[in-house]
């Protein structure tokens, strides 16, 4: 036997046209496409990391060892850069309340009228 039923059933509503909602949801979808970004200069930083304590670098395609291994300094160092750019990229990335409050967001300060049901 029920002997009580509480409903908390506020809501809100936002109206919204079409095109404003499709940007809003494609710079969330390209927000968190980059949050994954990080993940392949992480991954070759790794790599190079790894191999290069243990390579020895020889005399190659007229390129000399000395030269082959500032090559693979360059290189990490262009890797930690393009990993930090994209670790701040996610920092900066809008939370799903700044998204919702984007689709919020009027260009009038007038509220639209409620739709008649």
């Amino acid at each position: 036997m029920i002997l009580r039923v509480d409903a908390n059933l506020k809501q809100e509503i936002i109206v919204i046209t079409a095109d404003k909602a499709r940007l809003c949801l494609r710079d969330a979808v390209d927000n968190m496409e980059r949050s994954k970004a990080w993940q392949t200069p992480a991954g070759i930083l790794i790599t190079i990391l790894v191999v290069f304590p243990v390579s020895t670098f020889q005399d190659f395609l007229g390129i000399s060892k000395d030269t082959w291994k500032a090559l693979f300094v360059f290189a990490a160092l262009f890797f930690v850069g393009w990993l930090i750019r994209c670790l701040l990229k996610i920092r900066r990335s809008p939370t799903v309340e700044q998204i919702v409050n984007r689709l919020r967001a009027a260009d009038s300060t007038q509220p639209p009228p409620l739709p008649t049901l």
